[in-house]
């Protein structure tokens, strides 16, 4: 039985090949190391999250005028949803790490 010619189509064939195996394992690689760390900003947006609504609910801080409480309290509502929002991208940035992360937008005033 006669071995395959080795002509220079079949290797630049067998080059091509073998670069595309190896920037596909690079790729994916690189995928998979982006996920945790997008996981785990998600997990600190949440305990952000998590603290805010705790203090909302159990009034700390709030031991000024009534007005001040009030805006004080609106104010941290608004912080809660915006670490809401934040853990949720995140946490599927983490789930889908292929796709493009939107930049975060800014803190409510």
């Amino acid at each position: 039985m006669r071995l395959p010619r080795f002509t220079t189509t079949r290797l630049m064939v067998l080059v091509a090949v073998v670069g595309l195996v190896l920037a596909t394992g690079v790729g994916v690689n690189r995928l998979w190391q982006r996920r945790p760390s997008y996981f785990r900003l998600a997990l600190k947006h949440n305990w952000r999250e998590q603290e805010l609504r705790y203090a909302v609910s159990e009034g700390r801080e709030f031991r000024s005028s009534v007005a001040a409480s009030t805006a004080r309290i609106a104010e941290m509502r608004r912080l809660a949803e915006h670490e809401a929002t934040l853990a949720q991208k995140y946490l599927h940035a983490a789930r889908y790490p292929w796709l493009p992360v939107s930049p975060d937008p800014p803190e409510p005033k």
